[in-house]
């Protein structure tokens, strides 16, 4: 299949354009025609991308979400205003559209979005999390070796935008690094982060009965095969298993979204979970254990404990590269192995949070903005109207 995919693309990609072309002639972006979101190249409807969709539809606007053909079906059913994902109904509303906006690269509306720029509404690269740990590749220790000229070659081939709203300061200036001072007038320092108004919506305390653990993609084989390994160790170990039928808890692993399901049986002890459950299950959480995710961030608005597992941080570093090292951000105890992990959750010492108090605090005020928006998806919007024509 990968073969014959690699056969007709580009067919597709000449198919796609030569419409556009077309279509063009006669289409335009008109103010009255609906907003198009979409994120994770069609496969989710979650994050930055979800907040903002509610949020228009809460407010009268039209807005369509794009979709494969998976998730198309089951939006439907709940009534989601959608389009398939690389359909003509889709493609000529991209051309309709006054704003087009994607969590992740344009290719979340169409996978030739990147190929045309000319001629479309206002381009909003939303992100679909708080931009402050993991950096792009572009930081990975190949890129950095790079010459001057071919780095800054690798940074304009990634994702395009013609607005990237940050939640802060802090945040807007991550993103400069990551796509270069030349984009500082497309960044605006207030107008991201439409998910955390679900985060600010949860409970300070909870009944202390859930752990969540949310381990992130690897991009390497050997770092997937490593990640399972522990996992699977974490999962059936007897002393945890033990505490946490003692105790009467549950620690539920989330799924990363590019992650494969690793085919093991939940029980009432350890379950398993797909990547659509993180939020709700982190409205539970009394402890979140995680490593390089973003929601470690987002995670600090709820003051409950956290466990950082990062046992191939340094690699990690090597590979992708870190705005800021987890490590060093003080959220919480550090467990370097799954055996490390285990004893600390039996210990119960991830309940003690006041030795990392300070550091919280330091890291709230940096990475958030003083005061909050009323609410971060309203903001995003107010960002996206004040700079269309």
């Amino acid at each position: 299949m990968d073969a014959l995919h690699t056969a007709i693309w580009p067919f597709q990609a000449a198919w796609t354009l030569a419409v556009w072309a077309c279509a063009s002639r006669f289409v335009r972006p008109r103010a009255d025609a609906p907003w198009l979101v979409g994120g994770h190249r069609g496969r989710e409807r979650e994050d930055n991308g979800k907040a903002l969709h509610d949020e228009l539809l809460r407010e009268g606007r039209a807005a369509l979400w794009i979709a494969d053909r998976k998730l198309e079906k089951r939006l439907r059913e709940e009534g989601v205003p959608v389009l398939r994902r690389n359909s003509l109904a889709a493609k000529l509303a991209i051309l309709r559209a006054p704003v087009l906006a994607y969590s992740h690269g344009e290719d979340d509306l169409d996978p030739f979005l990147r190929y045309r720029k000319k001629g479309l509404g206002l381009r909003v690269l939303l992100n679909h999390c708080v931009q402050q740990l993991k950096s792009s590749g572009l930081f990975s220790r190949e890129a950095r070796a790079l010459p001057p000229r071919a780095r800054e070659k690798l940074r304009k081939s990634q994702v395009d935008f013609d607005l990237l709203p940050a939640i802060s300061p802090s945040e807007k200036a991550t993103f400069e690094l990551r796509f270069g001072k030349e984009a500082a007038d497309r960044i605006l320092p207030f107008g991201g982060g439409a998910h955390l108004d679900a985060f600010r919506a949860m409970p300070k305390a909870v009944d202390g009965r859930l752990i969540v653990w949310f381990p992130t993609w690897r991009d390497t084989a050997s770092g997937r095969d490593e990640l399972r390994e522990a996992i699977e160790a974490v999962a059936f170990s007897e002393p945890l298993r033990k505490h946490l039928r003692e105790r009467g808890m549950e620690l539920a692993i989330v799924r990363h979204i590019n992650s494969k399901d690793a085919g093991l049986a939940s029980d009432d002890l350890v379950s398993f979970r797909s990547p659509s459950e993180i939020v709700p299950l982190l409205g539970e959480a009394c402890c979140f254990v995680s490593d390089y995710s973003s929601l470690i961030v987002d995670w600090l608005l709820l003051d409950r404990p956290f466990v950082l597992f990062a046992p191939d941080e340094e690699r990690y570093e090597r590979e992708r590269g870190f705005f800021n090292r987890p490590s060093d951000l003080g959220f919480g105890p550090v467990a370097r192995t799954a055996g490390e992990l285990v004893d600390l959750i039996v210990s119960g010492k991830w309940r003690d949070v006041a030795p990392y108090a300070e550091a919280r605090l330091r890291r709230k005020r940096e990475f958030f903005p003083d005061p909050m928006p009323e609410s971060f998806a309203k903001s995003t919007v107010e960002a996206i109207l004040s700079r269309l024509p």
